[in-house]
């Protein structure tokens, strides 16, 4: 058994409580996203600006091939970059950090996904796996947001007291026209 999910903590509890041998496949379009609230949507260095791009491009990993040149690609900007990545800096007290800390923490961040083999089981899925494996949860998160927005239920109206005798009422399933005054929803005054 493959469980596709986005990599949070609560779901890794659930599976060794309930599926214990399941093997993971990280959602490889959340990848994109962590490494990118590290490093921001327009890094300033060279290096974080390939980092985010190889983090973009997991997206279009979809066989062994396509696997195997990212990983290459990978190592390569490792390589490429490690003087870089390996710079310090000496604070007041004495003591030495990452000059780069964002990128170090970004490149530690992939580094750990690499390490877990939770990055691509889907170009592998084991035996007994009778359907190809999704490389992102996206099918079943389409599904929850619309659960999630159906149990949010319609906003609640919030009585003006000046005027006690109009209340609007807000209903998805209520088809009039929209009022563009009140931010695109469909409200009936009762």
């Amino acid at each position: 058994m493959v469980v596709v999910c986005d990599g949070g903590g609560g779901i890794r509890k659930a599976l060794r409580h309930a599926w214990p041998h399941a093997r993971v496949q990280r959602c490889l379009l959340h990848i994109c996203p962590d490494i990118g609230a590290i490093l921001g949507t327009n890094p300033r260095h060279e290096a974080s600006r390939q980092l985010l791009r190889l983090a973009k491009e997991l997206t279009r990993v979809k066989d062994g091939d396509a696997m195997a040149a990212w990983l290459g690609a990978y190592n390569a900007w490792e390589l490429r970059h490690k003087d870089f990545l390996d710079q310090k800096s000496v604070g007041a007290d004495g003591s030495e950090n990452d000059l780069h800390q964002r990128l170090v923490k970004a490149r530690d961040t992939m580094r750990r996904r690499i390490r877990e083999r939770t990055m691509f089981i889907s170009m592998d899925p084991g035996p007994g796996t009778a359907t190809p494996v999704p490389t992102t949860n996206n099918a079943i998160e389409s599904v929850n947001a619309r659960i999630r927005e159906m149990l949010r239920g319609p906003p609640q109206p919030t009585p003006d007291p000046s005027n006690q005798g109009r209340v609007l009422v807000v209903s998805p399933t209520h088809r009039a026209p929209r009022n563009p005054g009140m931010d695109g929803r469909a409200c009936v005054a009762r």
